[in-house]
């Protein structure tokens, strides 16, 4: 919690020149277990959901969704139920967003 980054609209993590993928090396050896590959983006709730999902321990699953499940069907985070040893900071913008550059003055309350 020592930092907060937004990246520009346009920004994204496309190759310029797309090429495919190579699994090897000659120094060690690499096993692959679990590869999911997407042609559109996916947003924090459908990582989560695979990362769930990626266990093969159903008990582990569980645990996971449990800790996990603190979004409401908006996808919004429902602060009662973050666990209680889990620090965190709301911040409420008085304007209408929050600051986009630097010299940007919002006033904000914590």
């Amino acid at each position: 919690m020592s930092g907060v980054i937004q990246y520009p609209d346009e920004d994204d993590f496309s190759q310029i020149t797309p090429v495919g993928i190579t699994i090897g090396s000659n120094d060690s050896t690499v096993d692959i277990y679990n590869i999911r590959i997407y042609d559109n983006d996916l947003n924090r709730l459908q990582v989560v959901d695979n990362w769930i999902a990626d266990t093969q321990n159903v008990d582990e699953m569980l645990e996971r969704y449990a800790r996990n499940n603190v979004f409401n069907q908006t996808g919004n985070i429902v602060i009662s139920k973050l666990p209680e040893y889990l620090p965190y900071m709301v911040l409420n913008s008085e304007g209408t967003h929050l600051p986009q550059y630097k010299g940007d003055k919002v006033t904000i309350s914590l």
